[in-house]
């Protein structure tokens, strides 16, 4: 009697966290619906396309479902739910059009002199949607995944991580030193961090590096490869987002793309992540050649 009550309380402690809870599922319909009504008010403003809200709201329903399915439950055919997920996101993000208009945050001929021009500008599909991914992934899987690292340990990787992807870059980008006015500095900083990194990890990590682990896990049992071929496939797509042609730049972003996935599987916190991606574009912008 006694194994049976701890296998019935371990049943319900595995079902409670393998899902999202009834508080979570209500704060992502109420932010989801926030993040509809001001899509709706840019795409009034020509900063989004209506197709573009239209997959906004896909976005929404199919997440709702995604996430309201245990984990544990989750059929291998249902698990491919989160594609059309991924690709409605990817095609929100990347879509270019002469309607849709981009808000200028800065317009600088160049940043120091010498420099290339440089148009800082707001996708507002990317934010929108990274953000959509966010609210409904992120507590998903922080209620299936356990703590590897401690904060300290993380942190030392992270800031090990942001050392070598820097350095790497400068020396095979033939990058010099250019420190930056500290206007562009205050402008470019939060808009990286808010609209470029947290979208970008939130698509790359939440919808596609976690969920192939997860597809992976039901179906291999190599950890190695359960682990090592998302961050593969991430960094490859990482790449190619980038639209970077030279060997010196492909390899770059590939070590950048690489260790951004490392460090969110070593220490499964998607912040250390962000703050990898930020503090290397932070210091490469601040005080390097920019833009490339």
């Amino acid at each position: 009697m006694h194994n049976t009550f701890m296998h019935s309380t371990s049943m319900q402690s595995t079902s409670m966290n393998s899902t999202l809870n009834q508080t979570q599922c209500y704060r992502g319909v109420l932010f989801s619906g926030l993040i509809l009504v001001l899509g709706f008010i840019l795409s009034q403003l020509s900063f989004l396309s209506g197709s573009q809200l239209a997959l906004l709201a896909l976005i929404t329903l199919l997440l709702l479902a995604y996430a309201k399915k245990p984990i544990y439950k989750q059929s291998r055919l249902w698990q491919l739910l989160i594609f059309p997920i991924i690709a409605a996101a990817f095609v929100i993000a990347t879509t270019k059009s002469s309607d849709i208009i981009k808000p200028s945050v800065f317009y600088a001929e160049e940043l120091y002199p010498g420099g290339k021009p440089f148009h800082l500008q707001l996708n507002v599909g990317k934010t929108l949607a990274g953000y959509l991914l966010l609210i409904w992934l992120l507590p998903l899987w922080l209620n299936n995944q356990k703590r590897t690292l401690s904060i300290r340990k993380s942190t030392i990787i992270t800031l090990a991580f942001t050392s070598l992807i820097i350095s790497t870059a400068w020396v095979l980008l033939d990058l010099d030193i250019h420190l930056k006015h500290w206007v562009f500095i205050a402008l470019f900083l939060p808009v990286n961090l808010l609209t470029t990194c947290v979208a970008e990890e939130a698509f790359i990590r939440l919808s596609l590096q976690k969920p192939l682990e997860h597809f992976l896990a039901s179906a291999l049992r190599s950890s190695v490869i359960i682990k090592g071929l998302p961050i593969v496939i991430t960094t490859v797509l990482f790449v190619a987002l980038h639209g970077v042609s030279e060997i010196s730049g492909i390899i770059t972003f590939a070590l950048a793309g690489l260790l951004y996935g490392l460090v969110y599987t070593l220490t499964n916190r998607l912040l250390f992540t962000i703050l990898l991606h930020f503090a290397v574009n932070a210091l490469h912008f601040i005080f390097l050649t920019y833009p490339i």
